[in-house]
């Protein structure tokens, strides 16, 4: 029996500035968005444009990092995960409450 290779989920976040990157979601949010995956088939379709929280730093030796927010442009599945700070948080936003805020 052949083992699973891993899924990482990619999303390309559009910064408030213009700027776009690729970050990995964290482990947390991974397992819960494969979840999602297997009973909505359009589980990309409710992520894209809404925000979610990235770190734009590495983190320090005390683990502090700045944070921003970003919208989520694009998603796609890899094999591979970031071996840099390009993590997500596990906090998202949706755009009807980032209006109330």
């Amino acid at each position: 029996m052949m083992k699973k290779k891993k899924e990482y989920i990619w999303c390309l976040i559009e910064f408030p500035d213009g700027r776009k990157e690729w970050y990995c979601v964290s482990k947390l949010l991974r397992q819960a968005l494969f979840l999602e995956k297997k009973i909505n088939r359009y589980w990309k379709n409710t992520l894209i444009g809404c925000y979610i929280n990235v770190s734009t730093t590495e983190y320090s030796h005390d683990h502090q990092t700045r944070l921003t927010v970003g919208r989520i442009e694009k998603i796609k599945i890899l094999s591979y995960r970031s071996h840099d700070w390009h993590w997500t948080r596990n906090q998202f936003v949706t755009p009807n409450v980032l209006m109330i805020i």
